[in-house]
């Protein structure tokens, strides 16, 4: 059976532009240069294969996007300068570390002569169940053809070659989801990424023994679902309907490691441009007015022990082939070693095995608390410790922080990342001058 997807992105490219021309979200976000650097809301834009066509409510394949420019890329002075990408946590979007002080933070160490000027480019978790790891999955988005030479091309394009292009002058980072993200595209994009900085994400999925990491979460999905177990009922039962936070971390990562749909084969029937004057600069873009791609072959999970076929959104007639996927644990709240397995393949140690050991060349800073206690990110110390186990001997090369919230205001999710942040560009900029 042929499925045919297809795209039609004109109207809204003009909409985004017409929306990014009078969009201001404070001091983080001006439209426009004023003299200072500056947050670019207008990096939306479709990635020119089906990679992030098939996530769930993202029908236009949309990677979400802002920049920040600093001042010097408008002077006679300009020159090529570094880039930095920042991928944000779960539920972060593209506003996330500019709405955390990020254009405030880049000008002030720049003034001072902490770091040098680069580009910083924001990606934005996808928002639906609060985001799919940045993984590599039909439903969940095929992350891992993205999140290097294509989004550095691209970003190269807007700024008319104003980025260095060399891998000792790129760097990749990111929190919670975001950390993983990054350190995955470091490790599938072999030599690319010269630096990355990542801080409390699932970096190890079952911790230093085996048993920790995300493996005690699972009973904590049967507790949001009102369910002890054993109780095989949850994968019939399974409710997404409501704000569960470790619920939506599991439907999203599943839909990334063990989506129902495990592969898809498509060709690219038409492909048709066009050009639109953005309404702000004047300029002349090529846009893609439409994409037609038929899906000429799928691959499924042939275990139903722990499928979920359906999500529950309020209209639970409204199915989708998208939502179904297999969780990684049993009615007994244990993993489930042919869908778990699948999982671990996506661990940063095996990935980082199967790749050829890539991270021995990179630069990286990691850093954890141990006071997370919100949703999955009460697990993310563990894992982090777990990946330091593993990755602090030589060859590999990994500044280390453990830190720590403040009397009263412990660190329990994300409470700190203007802080990390700053250690973070401090990183990356040294990382760029040697």
């Amino acid at each position: 059976m042929r499925f045919r997807y297809v795209v039609l992105l004109s109207v809204l490219v003009m909409l985004l532009g017409l929306v990014s021309g009078c969009e201001d979200r404070g001091t983080n976000a001006p439209d426009l240069p004023d003299g200072n650097g500056f947050i670019d809301p207008r990096r939306d834009s479709p990635i020119a294969t089906p990679a992030l066509n098939f996530q769930v409510r993202n029908p236009f394949g949309l990677l979400s996007m802002s920049a920040y420019l600093p001042k010097m890329l408008f002077t006679p002075q300009a020159r090529p300068l570094p880039l930095l990408v920042l991928l944000a946590p779960e539920f972060g979007d593209k506003f996330y570390y500019s709405d955390h002080g990020l254009a405030e933070l880049a000008e002030s160490l720049i003034e001072s002569g902490e770091i040098e000027p680069m580009v910083i480019l924001m990606v934005g978790n996808d928002e639906i169940f609060g985001g799919y790891m940045y993984a590599n999955s039909p439903p969940g988005g095929m992350y891992d053809s993205v999140l290097g030479r294509a989004l550095f091309d691209q970003e190269q394009l807007i700024l008319a070659g104003l980025l260095q292009d060399s891998p000792t002058k790129r760097g990749i980072g990111g929190i919670g989801q975001g950390a993983y993200g990054a350190m995955r595209a470091a490790v599938t994009h072999p030599g690319f990424w010269g630096s990355v900085s990542v801080a409390d994400g699932p970096l190890d999925f079952d911790g230093a023994t085996g048993s920790g990491g995300l493996v005690p979460l699972f009973s904590e999905v049967f507790a949001e679902q009102g369910l002890l177990p054993p109780d095989s009922t949850i994968f019939s039962s399974f409710d997404s309907s409501r704000t569960l936070p470790i619920t939506e971390f599991f439907i999203g990562a599943s839909m990334a490691f063990s989506p129902h749909d495990t592969s898809i084969t498509w060709d690219v029937d038409t492909v048709l441009f066009d050009t639109l004057r953005d309404p702000v600069t004047g300029e002349l873009d090529t846009i893609v007015l439409l994409l037609d791609y038929p899906i000429t072959g799928r691959s499924s999970i042939t275990d139903s022990t722990t499928l979920v076929d359906h999500v529950l959104t309020g209209d639970p007639g409204a199915n989708d082939f998208n939502f179904d996927f297999h969780l990684p644990f049993d009615a007994s709240a244990q993993p489930y070693p042919p869908i778990w397995s699948l999982w671990m393949q996506n661990n940063i140690d095996s990935l980082n095995a199967r790749f050829g050991d890539p991270l021995a060349d990179v630069k990286m800073w990691v850093a954890t608390t141990d006071q997370g206690q919100f949703g999955p990110w009460k697990s993310y110390n563990d894992q982090v410790e777990a990946f330091l186990s593993t990755f602090t001997n030589p060859p590999y090369d990994v500044t280390v922080v453990r830190y720590q919230g403040y009397p009263g205001n412990p660190a329990t999710r994300d409470q700190y990342v203007y802080d990390i942040l700053r250690d973070m560009l401090i990183f990356h900029s040294r990382a760029f001058s040697q």
